[in-house]
């Protein structure tokens, strides 16, 4: 019986290639490279990070080390940044001061980095989205999109510090690129 429901299976291949071309596509997708909810160990530790960032008020602050950021938030974020990345921040936060306000806040103005310089975004999303687009077992570059959209918001880079995922590198797409080429 399971002799003739083979025959039948690759006659009806064989009638219709498009069953047979669009079931060799789906086999060959690299499901990887689809976008879904936080999967790896690099992908979850991306996605603490975001959502810490979404949930703290002023974290965007934490992260260029402004004079009047709630110090206390600091702790919150500690050990999730390399000091490159920290220092990448602090640099591109003094540059678009200088560049915007003559080099000193200005009250009222907005001097410094306009964009969240974690999550690449100017408003908290419901969700995030990932794909792993390489890795190995010391670094993972990520992109990631907000739930529903169709373009990459942005790529980070995370390195493996103590046993742990520490984001290292961030690309606002088409935007800032902080401790990225």
């Amino acid at each position: 019986m399971s002799f003739i429901v083979g025959l039948s299976v690759i006659a009806l291949l064989v009638a219709n290639p498009a069953l047979c071309a669009d079931t060799e596509r789906k086999a060959g997708q690299d499901y990887a490279r689809e976008f879904h909810a936080a999967q790896t160990d690099a992908e979850i530790r991306l996605d603490a990070i975001l959502k810490q960032a979404d949930s703290i008020a002023g974290s965007s602050w934490v992260a260029v080390q402004a004079p009047w950021r709630d110090k206390a938030n600091d702790r919150l974020f500690e050990g999730m940044f390399s000091p490159t990345l920290q220092a990448a921040w602090v640099r591109a936060e003094q540059d678009a001061v200088r560049k915007n306000c003559t080099g000193a806040y200005i009250d009222g103005e907005l001097c410094g980095i306009d964009i969240h310089p974690i999550t690449c975004a100017q408003d908290l999303t419901p969700n995030y989205q990932y794909r792993t687009a390489s890795s190995t077992s010391n670094q993972a570059i990520i992109e990631y999109r907000w739930g529903g959209g169709t373009k990459t918001m942005a790529t980070f880079r995370l390195i493996r510090a103590d046993r742990s995922w520490v984001l290292d590198g961030v690309a606002c797409t088409g935007y800032l690129k902080f401790n990225m080429r």
